[in-house]
């Protein structure tokens, strides 16, 4: 049988081209624990401390999937801010929104955008695109699950 016929061309190519992964979140200490956890594996890694920094780094470079969360200092929805321009994209990338307000009302209206109210801006999340919702904080373990979960093939990095 000839080799190329039972290899996915999408799969292929996700092994021929690393995953271009962006983390947004303006706490330095997380976005650091994001870049030692995304150097194990082979990936490109962007870090955004702030929303516009994310923004441009879609609009120029073909992001993969987005580590997002959704509350920054001075902007409690800064995240929806995030996901209400990405729609407008040509290349939206996936998105998984990690948050540390699990178990609360803000998390349930994420999760079930039934429990907001009309006024409430969780009501827009599932015109925002699809998206997967994961607590804060996590370990390098679950951090590989989001992102298999998301279709991103994860190899380990090379040693240097």
């Amino acid at each position: 049988m000839n080799e190329q016929s039972i290899v996915n061309p999408a799969i292929d190519e996700k092994l021929r081209n690393p995953p271009k992964i962006l983390a947004v979140d303006d706490d330095k200490t997380q976005l650091a624990l994001y870049e030692a956890m995304l150097r194990t594996w082979e990936c490109e890694r962007y870090l955004a401390d702030n929303i516009p920094v994310a923004l441009e780094t879609c609009w120029k470079v073909p992001i993969t999937i987005t580590l997002l969360d959704l509350r920054f200092s001075g902007q409690p929805l800064a995240g929806i801010d995030f996901l209400r321009e990405i729609v407008q994209m040509p290349r939206r990338p996936k998105v998984a929104i990690l948050t540390g307000y699990i178990g609360g009302p803000e998390y349930r209206k994420i999760v079930d955008p039934q429990d907001a109210d009309k006024t409430d801006d969780f009501v827009e999340l599932p015109r925002l695109g699809h998206y997967y919702v994961a607590p804060k904080p996590y370990t390098r373990d679950a951090l590989a699950e989001i992102l298999r979960r998301n279709g991103i093939i994860l190899r380990p990095a090379h040693a240097t």
